[in-house]
């Protein structure tokens, strides 16, 4: 089934080659269409021959030729569509025409030949597909219509607007007594280690994670590791990754002390510290978990616990267990109800007796069994008697629910899923990268319509089928990170390996693990747990040892490296990458040169401009080469969190650049060749001011954000050519003339989030001008940092808006009265003195749809009234450094709807009163931050000679925005000396 999702993607990729270059490609149409009717019908034999036992040596040869066929499908095409980009085609266009025929009359002689000898024991599993009443062509499930495209947007946004999107509990039904008794034992005082058992899928690690991220759990321990254990690991590894977690400064030689040595270390650390350590899958490496338990308890046995996670009862005689039952079938069924999300046209089978008896005989009261088949029949639309049906089938009783789910995915969303096994297990992932990498790789099809609308209707199916979990929500309630549950990532990995979508370059064992990011310390975010270190390839030497096909001939697509990749490990099968991901992220002291030098040597190999996406998000300062020009389709370049202080000037030279993102860099210069990138549709800066000189930037732009602007801006010919930005973020630095500015935002209707910031020269907030908002109807999100004249009436913002942040507005009037009738609003924050008044007051019935309130340095509020059916569905709650504010208002404290209250820095009295007061339903939460007081500096002295370099930047320290935030001002100086008059 992964060779089928290959076949549908090379399909659609070489058709979207040739339309792009249709005047060139004119003669060869018909050979195309051809080797896709070759192509489609050997779909369901390729099925067949993968779902054989793996000892039908002949069919995964078959398969594996096949395959490598398809690769070279798409490499001759893509190779020759790069040679028209690099103007080097000597031939003239009609020899150039008839020698690509030839090539592909050779392809299509090679598949023809393949069908002709297909072992006789591969039939078409196509013709015994299960039935679900009207039975879809698999071309009609790879074309999506835009009826669809468009049905999948406006269902996102449907839910966005009801909130539907927030965390809940569907998945968490008949745990709570042992989620009480997992609480109870990590609060006594004997006994270190409890084992949680069950069977595989039985929600093991769901009931875990719970607690693990429980606030009052997190409270009582002052250190936590949740360590996902692999066959690959040895004690070191485990003692490694515990220390990654516990400790927030990085010792990068921890890696050159031996297991005993670092036990010592570790444990001297941790002692006289609570700490909670948890082992999932530690049936993985049962004797390295021994090791380590037993080292820690070598210290006060009273201050740690450890939770160890196993699928059978071996356990130790002194621990404390906790065996997780198979639901009962009531439990069952409701799970079920609430898994299967009822929309429109999907039959109601809630009272249907014979088939709940079907189901939950079907699912043996596991929950992962349970979600999965909720999921998949999310997306049947289905009567009673046509599911009864299916379900008597005799192949529908022998297929593992899972595999079921999995086998339904459209060819293209299951190589888009089989993607994310290339991420560490348990890896927080940002949505927002994900769907950018799926559309750089050309996994999806793009008809009419935005790519990245079919991108988001791609992910919402592989949620709404609980495939993946979105594990981090924006405030909001919109998913912000989205993880592949460890028993899909284990159960998906050998499929991916199978059709070599990617080659893992691990690190030696003398090296450490990607770290995790702790307190956002470490930008590559992976809660509760660090990324696990992968299965490491028994023969690195050769990449393509363990492929069912023929060694010899698959070439490596992909790299995800965690070391730098030496001469030594370099291979001629690396000519026709397509991507390259490093996660070699364990010293952030050391500029990363290997990157560059694995780069630098691969883009003279023949084949390396074949690469789409080049990813080195977290990476410290890789050092990019100047050659980067050369990578003539990278679609994806993704130096995020590397804190790179320049860019090379030949990244304005890559024609089909999709997405540049240098968020969290130093870099405050762009070449002005990056503003003409015809195909960059997003952008994300560290703030770095326009470029005066652009003309017509790229119209496809659908995220600009993060870039300084002030009068000198060209609005006509620069920004004034964007019309379709769905995101926006701009600092306007010392601008007079807002009119130019404020008519361009206006018009632009499909903006979705607009953060708008005025500071004056020395970075301070000046005045911020505004008008009406209000026929920007698809804005959800907006941001305003500077100093408002006035508050816009609720009738001139956006009609839709749903999270609302103002700092630093200055406002003498109290916004309560006009932000209360935001129907749609369920998240404001009032930040650093967006309000200078003393009296705030809810008026009765407003803000009927808010959630989540935050109250930052209002330093002259001494008074927060909340009238009769105000905020009846405020969830969360946080007051921050408001230091005049007597009390909470009247018996707001007694809402149920009311889970988390965070005070912080707030006056001892007001703690003392809130906690006394609080109710059992309200989590309180209390933070006091002690910051120590830097000057701003307001002069340099720069001693230089007089010819000068461009130097980089300074910091200066902002504190009035409502939290202490390092600004960047760029400086022209030469070292040596930099300092301040005496």
């Amino acid at each position: 089934m992964a060779v089928e999702a290959v076949v549908s993607v090379v399909i659609q990729k070489v058709t979207d080659l040739l339309i792009q270059e249709s005047k060139i490609f004119d003669k060869v149409v018909d050979q195309v269409e051809d080797i896709r009717l070759e192509l489609r019908q050997m779909r369901g034999f390729l099925t067949d021959a993968e779902e054989l036992p793996k000892d039908e040596k002949d069919a995964k040869k078959w398969v594996g030729k096949y395959l490598n066929t398809l690769y070279k499908l798409e490499d001759m095409v893509e190779s020759y569509v790069l040679k028209l980009v690099h103007k080097k085609m000597k031939d003239s266009t009609i020899t150039a025409c008839w020698k690509l025929r030839r090539k592909l009359k050779h392809i299509e002689d090679e598949i023809k030949a393949l069908n002709k000898s297909r072992p006789h024991n591969i039939e078409d599993a196509s013709l015994r597909k299960l039935s679900f009443h009207i039975e879809q062509k698999q071309q009609n499930l790879d074309n999506l219509s835009d009826k669809n495209l468009s049905t999948g947007s406006s269902s996102r946004t449907k839910r966005m607007l009801s909130g539907v999107c927030e965390e809940d509990d569907s998945d968490y039904i008949g745990f709570k007594d042992y989620e009480n008794s997992l609480k109870s034992r990590l609060t006594e005082k004997d006994g270190v280690r409890i084992d949680v058992v069950g069977r595989l899928g039985s929600g093991k690690t769901t009931l875990v994670k719970r607690i693990y991220n429980c606030k009052s759990i997190k409270e009582q321990f002052v250190c936590h590791a949740w360590l996902d254990v692999s066959e690959e690991h040895k004690l070191k590894d485990l003692l490694l990754k515990v220390w990654n977690q516990v400790n927030k400064k990085r010792d990068n030689e921890l890696t050159l002390l031996s297991d005993g040595e670092l036990r010592d270390k570790l444990c001297e650390f941790l002692r006289g510290k609570k700490c909670l350590i948890i082992l999932d899958d530690a049936r993985k490496q049962p004797d390295a978990c021994r090791e380590l338990i037993e080292a820690l308890s070598l210290q006060n046995m009273n201050e740690y616990k450890v939770v160890v996670l196993n699928i059978d009862e071996s356990r130790d005689g002194n621990a404390k267990l906790i065996e997780l039952q198979p639901l009962e079938e009531n439990e069952s069924w409701e799970l079920f109800l609430r898994s299967l999300r009822n929309e429109e046209g999907i039959c109601d089978i809630s009272g249907n007796a014979s088939l709940r008896d079907q189901i939950v005989k079907k699912c043996q009261g596991l929950p992962l069994n349970i979600v999965l088949l909720g999921g998949f029949l999310s997306t049947k639309k289905m009567n009673s008697a046509e599911l009864t049906r299916v379900f008597s089938q005799a192949n529908w009783k022998n297929t593992d629910v899972w595999l079921l789910s999995y086998a339904d995915l459209p060819a293209h969303h299951k190589l888009c899923l089989l993607y994310l096994t290339l991420f560490p297990k348990e890896f927080d992932l940002s949505v927002r990268r994900i769907l950018r990498l799926w559309l750089a790789e050309g996994f999806l099809q793009r008809s009419s319509g935005l790519g990245e609308d079919l991108a988001e209707k791609c992910f919402d199916d592989l949620v709404r089928r609980n495939l993946i979990k979105i594990s981090k929500f924006r405030s909001d309630g919109g998913p912000k990170k989205c993880r592949l549950p460890g028993f899909q990532h284990e159960q998906l990995s050998p499929k991916a390996e199978e059709i070599r979508l990617f080659h893992i370059h691990q690190m030696s064992s003398e090296q450490t693990q990607p770290p995790s990011n702790k307190n956002n310390k470490n930008p590559m975010e992976t809660s509760p747990a660090e990324p696990s270190k992968p299965p490491s390839d028994k023969n690195n030497k050769n990449p393509m040892e363990t492929s069912p096909a023929e060694p010899s001939i698959l070439r490596v697509r992909r790299i995800v490296a965690y070391a730098d990749i030496t001469d030594n490990d370099f291979d001629s099968d690396f000519q026709n990458l397509r991507s390259y991901f490093s996660f070699n992220c364990t010293r952030y002291d050391t500029p990363a040169k290997g990157v560059g030098n694995f780069l630098r040597r691969i883009i003279g190999s023949r084949g390396f401009g074949l690469l789409r996406v080049l990813d080195l998000e977290g990476v410290y300062k890789p050092i990019l080469p100047t050659t980067l020009k050369y990578l003539f389709q990278l679609r994806y370049l993704g130096l995020r969190w590397t804190f790179l202080d320049n860019l090379p000037e030949s990244v304005g030279d890559l024609p089909y650049l999709e997405t540049l993102d240098l968020k969290r860099t130093y870099i405050n210069n762009l070449p002005s060749s990056v503003w003409k990138l015809k195909h960059l549709r997003h952008l994300n800066l560290p703030q770095v001011r326009l470029d005066m000189r652009i003309q017509q930037p790229s119209k496809k732009l659908l995220t600009l954000w993060g870039i300084i602007i002030d009068d000198g801006c060209n609005m006509e010919n620069g920004l004034g050519q964007l019309n379709d930005l769905r995101e926006l973020g701009i600092t306007c630095c010392q601008l007079t003339r807002y009119e130019d500015l404020l008519k361009w935002i206006t018009s632009q209707t499909h903006l979705q989030s607009l953060s708008l910031t005025s500071k004056d020269e020395s970075g301070c907030p000046s005045r911020l001008e505004l008008e009406n908002l209000s026929q920007l109807h698809k804005i959800t999100h907006l941001k305003l940092l500077g100093k408002l004249n006035r508050l816009l009436n609720n009738s001139e913002f956006p009609p839709y808006i749903r999270v609302l942040t103002l700092s630093v507005s200055n406002l003498n009037d109290d916004p309560m009265r006009v932000l209360s009738q935001l129907k749609y609003l369920s998240v404001l924050r009032l930040l650093a003195e967006s309000y200078c008044g003393q009296k705030m007051q809810c008026p009765e019935n407003g803000f009927v749809n808010l959630r989540v309130l935050k109250l930052w340095m209002l330093n002259n509020l001494e008074e927060w009234v909340v009238e009769l059916g105000g905020m009846p569905n405020i969830k969360e709650l946080e007051i921050r450094s408001c230091q005049q504010l007597k009390e909470l208002p009247n018996k707001f404290l007694e809402r149920t709807t009311l889970k988390e209250l965070i005070l912080t820095n707030m006056p001892k009295d007001f703690v003392e009163k809130v906690g006394n007061s609080k109710f059992e339903h309200t989590i309180l939460q209390t933070n006091h931050y002690e910051f120590t007081p830097l000057p701003i500096i307001a002069k340099i002295v720069i001693s230089a000679p007089a010819s000068s370099i461009d130097l980089a930047a300074l910091l200066v320290l902002s504190p009035s925005i409502g939290e202490y935030h390092w600004r960047l001002r760029h400086i022209s100086c030469t070292l040596p000396l930099l300092k301040q008059p005496e």
